[in-house]
């Protein structure tokens, strides 16, 4: 009986935790495979959806979890879509190439370009480059954005200081950068707004989870990956030693010293996620910027977090692998994503509470009778308020009911008027209530 399989999207450099983890952990239960060329997150998410003979052992993927927006992504096997049960990377692997440039540190910094040279559709690449093309380009720019393969040299895409590949493989960019004198310009990673950003995860389909045997496997995945962060950084020679086993040795590409620059440098940007843990500013981030950059933009289907996100077995592989680690402080440790949750929700309730009091309270001294408290007007800014606070501190129920976040930011304004008005409703009421209760 054959064992089952993971297929990943491209052979680089920031997969390094699952090589590692394999290597460590995993290759008696799990056989890891490459998406065939053209490779990518969508040959990746095809292959553990296809109902091809040859794929039945497929039973998880790493790759952009975004690729869930697809319509096609989950037609294969009765509509079964596809379950993100952990996350590798938490920024956005990418940076900019250039000739003899000065590094920027925003999108305007494109402006200076002629030609974008990002990954074809529907690769995570061609998302950034048509985000930087969308950030740019105007009437009175002439600037194209054109495709590069995966496998693409650098060299044939930037023959001049106007031409920027914007490029994920940092071993391909340490290599040519070392070998001519282009540089990085801009780097994803060192952007904020990139920071908490669900770019890789893991993927596997709801009957591998319904299964005991898949599930007691997709936790044994998810604690490798846990432990194999953990060593990268906190062991970077060792993680070297791996890194080199795995795209040095048997590579006529590159050396040790090209392979410990380039994971130093994945290091400095931080692009390793600290916790498998998927947030949901990070899954609804990535969401946006997609949606974003789909043409149009109705097409895209946007991914709801409660649907397609299940965090309960990277829960206990990250709050396990810390308690072993420090079990002398064990019972004191708990799921660091649950925690903002919680402190999110008090400071929401407190938020609706000062909210609710204030207008009240001026009055509230001096409020004999209860059919005060019947006013419109009052209610009115209460129920304002309670959406305006679930907007804010409850993203998750807008996932939860399915809302699409973009919807919930054109409704923004119109409700910040209506709160507005509220306002302007209840200050008469209390001077009225007031005048009453002094005649």
């Amino acid at each position: 009986m054959s064992k089952p399989k993971l297929v990943y999207a491209v052979e680089m450099l920031h997969y390094l935790p699952l090589f590692i983890a394999h290597e460590r952990h995993l290759q008696d239960k799990l056989d890891i495979e490459l998406a065939a060329a053209p490779h990518g997150d969508k040959v990746a998410i095809d292959r553990l959806l296809s109902n091809s003979s040859e794929d039945t052992s497929v039973d998880f993927c790493v790759c952009d979890p975004m690729v869930v927006s697809l319509q096609e992504a989950y037609s294969a096997i009765g509509a079964e879509r596809p379950v993100v049960i952990g996350q590798l990377i938490n920024r956005v692997p990418f940076w900019a190439v250039n000739h003899e440039r000065k590094p920027f540190h925003a999108l305007s910094g494109f402006r200076g370009y002629t030609q974008i040279w990002a990954y074809p559709s529907p690769n995570t690449g061609s998302v950034f480059g048509r985000l930087v093309y969308n950030a740019v380009t105007s009437p009175e720019t002439e600037i194209s954005l054109r495709d590069k393969q995966i496998d693409a040299d650098l060299a044939g895409c930037i023959p001049n200081q106007y031409s920027v590949a914007i490029e994920a493989d940092m071993l391909k960019i340490k290599k040519f950068t070392e070998a001519t004198k282009y540089n990085v310009v801009y780097s994803f990673p060192q952007d904020s707004q990139y920071n908490d950003f669900c770019f890789t995860a893991l993927l596997t389909r709801k009957k591998v989870l319904d299964d005991p045997a898949g599930r007691a496997l997709a936790l044994d995945i998810l604690r490798a990956l846990t432990e194999a962060t953990d060593l990268i950084y906190t062991f970077q020679d060792h993680a070297c030693i791996y890194a080199a086993r795995r795209f040095a040795l048997n590579s006529p590409h590159y050396n040790e010293r090209i392979v410990s620059g380039a994971l130093s440098d994945l290091i400095k940007d931080r692009v390793f996620s600290n916790t498998p843990v998927v947030s949901s500013l990070g899954w609804n981030r990535s969401a946006k910027v997609r949606e974003s950059t789909t043409q149009p933009p109705d097409q895209f289907l946007h991914p709801s977090f409660r649907t397609c996100v299940d965090n309960s077995l990277a829960g206990l592989a990250y709050s396990g692998y810390i308690r072993k680690k420090l079990p002398s402080t064990s019972n004191l440790l708990i799921d660091l994503a649950r925690v903002r949750r919680i402190a999110a929700g008090v400071l929401g309730t407190l938020f609706t509470m000062v909210l609710y009091a204030w207008p009240l309270a001026l009055v509230a001294p001096k409020l004999k009778v209860p059919s005060g408290w019947l006013n419109p007007w009052i209610w009115f800014h209460v129920i304002l308020t309670s959406v305006i606070v679930v907007l804010y501190f409850w993203s998750e129920v807008l996932t939860l009911i399915r809302l699409n976040p973009k919807k919930v930011e054109e409704w923004t304004f119109p409700i910040a008027i209506a709160y507005a008005v509220s306002e302007g409703g209840i200050v008469p009421e209390l001077i009225r209530f007031y005048d009453r209760l002094n005649p």
